[in-house]
């Protein structure tokens, strides 16, 4: 991928998949229906708020700087 910050070539991550996009996902898919899918998607965003998950469901981090693309802090 080429870098917008420092014009350099670097590879790429795979862009993380969020729980909510995964319920959609499914629903396109026929598996759930829209009352399934709403009663999980409330379901999700109560415990998210809860137990303080980011959209992938990983622990929220409260006040990190840290800058998405590697090896491009703030300056």
């Amino acid at each position: 991928m080429h870098c917008r910050h420092c014009n350099a070539v670097h590879e790429m991550r795979l862009a993380p998949i969020t729980i909510r996009s995964l319920l959609f996902a499914l629903r396109k898919q026929g598996i759930l229906t829209d009352i399934e899918l709403k009663q999980l998607d409330l379901a999700w965003r109560r415990y998210q708020a809860k137990q303080r998950l980011d959209g992938c469901g990983k622990k929220r981090v409260i006040g990190a700087t840290s800058s998405p693309v590697p090896n491009h802090g703030p300056e």
